[in-house]
């Protein structure tokens, strides 16, 4: 079966009323010092990292010694270019990561000595009840090679959290045997993703997601700008195959109807590759899920019409608007320069 490429020419996404939801930040438990950092890891003093040294060793005290350092709070003070080394990444977080605007480059993600997912590549392996903000991530590499193990710009798993006003630019994140590859995070179980940004090449085996592969039980997925080119390795066959999909924003969100969110986001630019039946497997900017969002949305106020527009000329937005939902055409429109 020949395999499809497509251009994503112009995607605008605008939702009146939108939700986004806001989460406090917790207090942080104050760890003992950290040898060479300043800071005491309390909200008030966080932690200060402002060189690659600063960043392994506060990985390499969180790794070792989760329960008196992944609860802490940590603040970049400086940009840090990696100049093309390996950071082996931090494998659990449940504190607060704050990036103050500085910018992390050239770095590339590789395995960790420690934890139950070592193999998996990312910024974060897995966070709960964390929270990370204002950080760059520039020039970002990973490739988790012949390993069926995950592969994310910033974390693979995150539970109950808030990720806001990241940036993963540049990035070539490449896992042809694992399931999942993200540009912010693998998979989502609650908590809020808002106002972040990727720029990234994307390769997994069978779930290529811009901003996540797999979401759930009651996301917020809101205002995230994406220009991704996404690459899915296997064959979605014939009738596509559920769990072999591709989406700019998230490829695969789960319970939609079960109290998530997804609004206000916008997908720039970007292509996807992608073997097999197209329809409601590949191409999404979580369509279908935003659709039955804004049906709910217009009920619940007394709403009886939704309009959009779409480009009937690309081939799976008309399955996807006339058929699958099914929508009403009502006026045709010429596209001018």
């Amino acid at each position: 079966m020949p395999r499809s490429r497509w251009s994503l020419r112009l995607l605008v996404a605008a939702i009146a009323g939108s939700l986004i939801a806001t989460a406090g930040i917790a207090p942080v438990a104050t760890a003992a010092g950290l040898p060479d950092v300043a800071g005491d890891g309390s909200t008030r003093s966080p932690y200060q990292i402002g060189s690659a040294d600063d960043l392994r060793a506060v990985a390499a005290a969180i790794n070792s010694d989760p329960g008196s350092y992944a609860g802490s709070a940590y603040r970049l003070t400086a940009d840090i270019d990696f100049g093309g080394a390996t950071f082996s990444g931090i494998d659990t977080f449940r504190g607060v990561f704050e990036g103050a605007g500085h910018v992390i480059s050239d770095i590339v993600y590789g395995p960790s000595s420690t934890g139950s997912n070592a193999g998996r590549l990312g910024f974060f392996r897995s966070i709960t009840e964390a929270t990370v903000r204002n950080l760059t991530l520039d020039g970002v590499s990973a490739d988790t090679g012949s390993s069926t193990n995950w592969v994310s710009g910033l974390t693979l798993l995150a539970t109950p959290f808030t990720i806001t006003r990241n940036s993963v630019l540049n990035a070539t994140l490449t896992s042809r045997n694992g399931e999942k590859g993200a540009g912010l995070v693998g998979e989502i179980d609650g908590g809020v993703t808002s106002n972040n940004r990727v720029v990234a090449d994307i390769t997994a085996n069978k779930m290529a997601g811009g901003v996540a592969s797999y979401s759930k039980n009651g996301v917020t997925i809101a205002n995230n700008l994406v220009d991704a080119n996404l690459t899915v390795v296997v064959d979605g066959g014939a009738n596509g195959t559920r769990g072999v999909d591709a989406g700019f924003i998230a490829n695969y969100p789960g319970n939609p109807s079960g109290g998530s969110t997804f609004t206000g986001n916008v997908v720039l630019a970007g292509a996807i590759d992608y073997k097999g039946k197209v329809e409601g497997f590949a191409g999404r900017s979580v369509g279908y899920a935003l659709k039955l969002h804004q049906r709910a949305w217009a009920l619940a106020r007394g709403g009886s019409t939704v309009a959009w527009t779409f480009d009937a000329l690309v081939s799976r937005n008309a399955y996807f608007n006339l058929a699958k939902l099914p929508a009403t055409a009502r006026h045709s429109y010429e596209e001018t320069a």
